[in-house]
């Protein structure tokens, strides 16, 4: 018979503290069932040209491309939150880093457009909700949004106090460890990183991109489809795939 394992010390603390996380995210998560209702996937599209279509590319949209994407542009972007398309904000986050250098075996890729197609599909690889997917009502689009909470933990913040950044209050390293806090976390982790709301490291929302991002989260988020193209540019499309698209080798060699 096998001798039963003995833990060290140091080994006893790190099981005791993972158990104590898992447990107080268990209760947070139901904390949030109680007050908003069950997480269920949510279509937030909209025709782009309803009124709240037009709202998040008039509105909304210049403000995240001025204010969000200057880091969360890329497939490695911070938690995989990809502001770029309305796709990428209904994704959501992941705490799996894309790039790493270290791992032994290859990692299943997550790609807009091409691993999942829909936001429940997302959610069944791993990724974490920004907006709020609970009961939708002014209260809960705003108390269980990500998005909501991290710029308005910002906001409280307030302009810096000094011209350089502390860093011991700040990490701006390449290889800095991820912080992915859900929304059901996310008061745990405003407590102990009350500097880190967003934008992350840099001058807050001004009143009018702050009460237009809340104005917008608190309505449900909605983002439109896809405009229509032109007649003239599906013109050039299919003249474009017509020339790529051909059979003979030197066509399939030069589109390569």
């Amino acid at each position: 018979m096998a001798s039963p394992r003995v833990f060290s010390s140091g080994q006893l603390w790190i099981i005791l503290l993972m158990l104590l996380s898992s447990g107080c995210a268990v209760l947070a998560a139901q904390s949030f069932d109680d007050k908003y209702g069950s997480e269920q996937s949510r279509n937030r599209s909209v025709a782009w040209d309803s009124y709240e279509g037009k709202y998040y590319t008039d509105k909304v949209e210049p403000i995240i491309e001025s204010r969000c994407v200057a880091c969360h542009a890329c497939y490695d972007a911070p938690c995989q939150l990809k502001m770029t398309s309305t796709a990428g904000i209904s994704r959501g986050i992941n705490k799996e880093v894309v790039y790493d250098g270290t791992r032994l075996l290859a990692a299943d890729p997550k790609r807009l457009y091409l691993d999942a197609q829909t936001t429940s599909e997302w959610r069944d690889l791993g990724f974490k909700p920004v907006l709020n997917e609970r009961r939708n009502t002014s209260e809960a689009n705003l108390a269980a949004s990500l998005m909501y909470r991290a710029i308005a933990l910002r906001q409280q913040q307030g302009d810096f106090k000094h011209p350089v950044l502390d860093d011991e209050l700040y990490d701006f390293s390449l290889n800095r460890d991820q912080q992915c806090p859900t929304v059901e976390t996310y008061d745990e982790f405003a407590n102990s990183k009350p500097t880190w709301g967003m934008p992350y490291g840099l001058p807050q929302l001004t009143e009018p991109e702050y009460a237009t991002l809340t104005g917008w989260i608190q309505r449900g988020g909605l983002m439109p489809s896809a405009r229509p193209l032109a007649e003239d540019t599906l013109s050039e499309v299919r003249l474009w795939e017509h020339r790529l698209n051909a059979d003979d080798l030197k066509t399939r060699l030069a589109a390569r």
